[in-house]
């Protein structure tokens, strides 16, 4: 789980009052919890140990994507196989 592609928190500006936040379970040591908060529909397979899973097995590296309005979050999305 080396490299910056898999380990920092990425934020990008989309225009006033949008912000897109780029989170990685893998290295996210707060990920479940910032799971649990964000949505009432998940399952095992978000959280942080079955991303982690899924990377020592197939080298995958599962990422979020939390869209953000004036700092109300409008959706979180996660990109898992």
């Amino acid at each position: 789980m080396e490299g910056r592609d898999c380990c920092e928190k990425i934020k990008v500006n989309l225009g006033p009052g949008m912000l897109l936040k780029v989170r990685y379970p893998i290295n996210d040591p707060d990920w479940d919890d910032h799971l649990i908060a964000a949505s009432d529909n998940y399952s095992f397979f978000h959280t942080a140990a079955w991303a982690k899973t899924l990377y020592k097995s197939y080298n995958y590296k599962p990422i979020s994507l939390n869209l953000f309005r004036k700092h109300n979050k409008v959706s979180l999305r996660c990109r898992v196989p």
